[in-house]
């Protein structure tokens, strides 16, 4: 598993992941929204941006000031 320097990659991925046959997978976050299974409405909460990730454990990786509060 690699993380990316800037939680905000875009394209190749924020974490990519080589499973033990040699297949690459990489995700990404874009952002934080609500759901509600009730109502069936949503709403975005955050937004992604540029943040530098720090290794805080052998096996976390935080991304301080990743997101920034969405305004509608």
């Amino acid at each position: 598993m690699q993380f990316s320097l800037n939680g905000n990659t875009p394209g190749t991925g924020a974490v990519t992941i080589t499973t033990p046959d040699s297949n690459h997978l990489s995700c990404s976050v874009l952002g934080l929204a609500y759901y509600d299974l009730a109502s069936g409405s949503n709403a975005s909460i955050a937004l992604l941006q540029d943040c530098t990730g720090s290794i805080a454990a052998p096996n976390q990786v935080i991304y301080g000031g990743a997101s920034s509060a969405f305004s509608n």
